[in-house]
């Protein structure tokens, strides 16, 4: 069986060295250019050629007659993050995307941290063969796990890496014998959700409960671009925006001004929120971290 990659990230390096680890014939490696990959992960292209497979690393839109002279009998897609076109997947046999959210629900893009900003307490990820819709096609394989409240993206991630490699041999198996079983999809049912920008990590002190603040947070920490907030009427730091990098949930109950920081603790500063406190423990200024009680060093303040 011949197999053309279309990957990136994490994802895609860790079902890349499966597939090759596990005999199967990866005929050409596509990714994006190495400037546009995460910077926290090794480019597709060193793992690619790392494991003597050719890459092609050029414009996804001008691979087709390429992809078209190699005939391969499936294509798939592990972290690719761009839509392919129809003179692409529609070589194959079977086109097959790795999408890391519960189908039908979180379709759509960032698929992980929407779970957690959602207050998810069971996750998800999915297998689904590509068609013309946004993550619309059959389910081909789905698993399930548990989000511990104490998860961050981190976590996420790292959950969704270990149950892809085998979910995607799986589906390969399934696919030789003839075996593979589809779900389709209704599309009148789930939900889609938006893509995301630094922007909308925006903290709303007004709007937001103490419980959708720290979902916020553990959703956007690094590699993410964080959960932020800006800085009032503390004079040394007014007007600046500070990178909100931890916080934990309290048991003791502090009401009042959503957005006053309420409370200084050794451990860091209590800010409120719609409906009660919540424990500030790290933040960084222009990308240095700061100690919470240095940056606001008492109370009444706002953000």
């Amino acid at each position: 069986m011949k197999i053309v990659y279309f990957g990136n990230g994490s994802r895609g390096q860790v079902c890349l060295e499966a597939l090759v680890d596990a005999g199967h014939n990866v005929s050409l490696v596509i990714c994006l250019p190495k400037e546009e990959q995460p910077s926290w992960t090794t480019p597709m292209q060193v793992v690619a050629m790392g494991l003597g497979i050719p890459v092609w690393d050029g414009k996804v839109e001008c691979a087709a007659p390429t992809i078209e002279e190699m005939q391969p009998d499936i294509i798939i897609l592990a972290g690719y993050p761009k839509m392919i076109s129809s003179d692409i997947y529609e070589i194959p046999k079977l086109c097959i995307n790795l999408h890391a959210g519960p189908l039908p629900n979180y379709r759509g893009p960032h698929p992980l941290n929407w779970q957690l900003i959602n207050g998810e307490t069971q996750g998800g990820i999915s297998i689904i063969k590509v068609d013309g819709g946004v993550d619309t096609g059959p389910i081909l394989a789905k698993k399930w796990f548990k989000i511990p409240l104490h998860w961050d993206y981190t976590d996420m991630v790292k959950m969704a890496n270990e149950h892809y490699p085998p979910m995607l041999l799986y589906v390969l198996d399934g696919f030789e014998k003839g075996t593979m079983k589809r779900i389709e999809q209704n599309p009148e049912e789930g939900f889609w959700c938006s893509r995301r920008y630094p922007r909308d990590g925006l903290i709303n002190w007004n709007e937001m409960t103490d419980v959708q603040v720290y979902n916020m947070v553990r959703a956007l920490v690094e590699p993410m671009p964080g959960a932020h907030t800006m800085v009032h009427n503390y004079p040394l730091f007014a007007g600046e925006t500070v990178l909100i990098k931890e916080v934990q949930l309290l048991k003791r109950t502090y009401t009042g001004v959503p957005g006053r920081v309420a409370a200084i603790w050794p451990s860091g500063v209590v800010v409120l929120c719609k409906n009660r406190g919540i424990l500030v423990k790290k933040i960084s200024i222009d990308g240095v971290e700061a100690i919470p009680n240095k940056v606001f060093p008492s109370t009444g303040g706002d953000l």
